[in-house]
C-alpha cells in the first residue's frame, strides 16, 4: 500500500463497502457540494457528462482541502435519455419515480475521478442498462415498505444489492457500475498511483 493518504470524497455506503472489501485503507470525507444547483447549471450537458462533472467536482473540492492526499470522487446519475431521476425526497416521491421507471429500461451512469493537489489525475464513466419489471401499485407499496430509507438515499429509489434487486428483470453492464462506482478501472488507476497490494 502507498504511504500516501487515500480519501474517498463520498459517504455512500455502497462505495465505502466496495473499497473496504477490496482491501483499501482510506479516509471517508464526503464533499460538501450543492449537487442540485450544479445539476441545474449543467442542463445543456448529457446525464453521463453530468455524472463525470459531479465526480470531478467532489474530488477537486476535497483535494484542495487535502493537497497531500489522493482523492477519489464519484457520482451516479439515473436517467432515461435526458430525463434525470434524482434521489427521492420521501416515500411518495420514490413511488412516483418507480411508477415512471417500471416496465422501462433506464441508464445508470457511474463516474469516478482521482485528484491530487487540486488537479485531475484520472477519470472514467461507465453506463449500465437497467430494465425494471412491470410493477403494480401494490408491488411498489410493498417494496417501499420493505426498503425503508434505502428508497430515498439511492438514485432511482432502489439499491440493487438489497431488496431493490426484485424490481428488475434484466441488467446489462458491470455490477460495480450498478452499485455506484466502476471498481475495476478505479483499481487499475490506483495501482498506477502506488496503491497496490
Amino acid at each position: 500500500m502507498s504511504a500516501a493518504q487515500l480519501i474517498l470524497a463520498s459517504g455512500s455506503k455502497a462505495r465505502i463497502s466496495m473499497l473496504q472489501k477490496a482491501g483499501y485503507e482510506f479516509d471517508i470525507c464526503p464533499a460538501d457540494i450543492d449537487e442540485d444547483t450544479l445539476r441545474k447549471n449543467m442542463k445543456d450537458m448529457s446525464p453521463k457528462e453530468i455524472a463525470s462533472a459531479l465526480a470531478k467536482e467532489k474530488a477537486r473540492v476535497m483535494s484542495e482541502k487535502n493537497p497531500d492526499a489522493c482523492v477519489i470522487g464519484s457520482d451516479q446519475i439515473c436517467a432515461i435519455g435526458k430525463e434525470i431521476f434524482t434521489k427521492a425526497k420521501n416515500a411518495e416521491d420514490a413511488k412516483i419515480k418507480l411508477k415512471t421507471l417500471q416496465g422501462r429500461t433506464h441508464e445508470l451512469h457511474s463516474a469516478v475521478a482521482i485528484y491530487k493537489e487540486g488537479k485531475e489525475v484520472w477519470n472514467f464513466c461507465d453506463t449500465s442498462l437497467m430494465t425494471m419489471k412491470v410493477l403494480s401499485d401494490t408491488q411498489i407499496n410493498v417494496y417501499l415498505e420493505k426498503a425503508g430509507e434505502m428508497a430515498t438515499i439511492c438514485a432511482g429509489a432502489y439499491a440493487i444489492e438489497e431488496i431493490g434487486a426484485r424490481l428488475f428483470k434484466h441488467i446489462e453492464g458491470d455490477y460495480f457500475t450498478v452499485l455506484g462506482m466502476p471498481l475495476f478501472p478505479l483499481m487499475a488507476a490506483l495501482d498506477k498511483e502506488g496503491f497496490t497490494l
